[in-house]
């Protein structure tokens, strides 16, 4: 089982290779950028829920299944991911004012890379060791969710008061720095969730999340300035405040 972890693993860094380079050249068609030339389009929230759903409900079915002395280690990593997976996939679907479509393409590659990112998180909990980083992980992991709560907060709120496609700046919190502080918020928190894990699937999710979410967010960056031109803040970063 080990050795098959570590080679999925691998598959998913490679995965975020070639993500990172397509995704420098195409635009993901989802969110602001959804269009129907890359598949039949599914209700925005139903479509989140399905592959979101998949790292909170096959994440919980494997960790069950796992015969292991359960230590403390084993219980706060399941439950952070649980929990941030609990608010993606439920809490967050109901509370959205409204999501975009999103093609069958997407919902598939989606579903395929949750499917094995929660085989390999999952059971490498069971490898889950004491080591001097778990705390320092753990704070950065909660930190990185804080930040993403608050920056969907205040994009929830943009949206309840815009009128048709109407869009607005976001100015609050993180986004007062950067374009997409809910994606800097997620980098940082799968970035605690790798050095609290100490692993190479860890790793993994870490790697594929920056490689697909560095991008998007240059994209994002992009289209604000397009949009909004001399009233956006030239100043502002894409994802990672002062650096990019």
């Amino acid at each position: 089982m080990h050795d098959t972890v570590n080679l999925v693993s691998w598959i998913i860094i490679a995965s975020g290779v070639a993500a990172l380079v397509v995704l420098l050249f195409v635009t993901a068609p989802y969110g602001k950028f959804s269009r129907g030339s890359f598949g039949i389009l599914i209700d925005g929230k139903i479509a989140w829920f399905v592959f979101e759903g998949i790292s909170f409900f096959y994440f919980g079915w494997i960790v069950s299944q796992l015969k292991i002395s359960w230590t403390y280690e084993h219980q706060i990593a399941v439950f952070l991911w649980m929990g941030h997976y609990f608010n993606r996939s439920i809490i967050y679907t109901l509370r959205a004012p409204k999501m975009a479509p999103c093609s069958i393409s997407v919902i598939c590659s989606a579903m395929a890379f949750n499917i094995a990112n929660c085989f390999v998180n999952a059971n490498q909990i069971q490898w889950q060791t004491q080591h001097i980083l778990f705390v320092p992980g753990c704070i950065l992991f909660v930190i990185g969710f804080l930040v993403n709560l608050q920056s969907d907060n205040h994009l929830f709120e943009l949206r309840r008061n815009r009128k048709s496609n109407e869009y607005f700046v976001p100015t609050k919190g993180l986004f007062q720095y950067v374009s997409c502080a809910h994606y800097f918020g997620e980098i940082i928190e799968w970035l605690g969730w790798a050095i609290l894990t100490n692993s190479l699937p860890g790793f993994s999710f870490w790697f594929f999340t920056s490689c697909n979410l560095i991008p998007r967010a240059l994209q994002q960056h992009k289209w604000y300035l397009e949009k909004f031109k001399d009233h956006y803040p030239r100043d502002r970063r894409a994802v990672i405040p002062f650096i990019i």
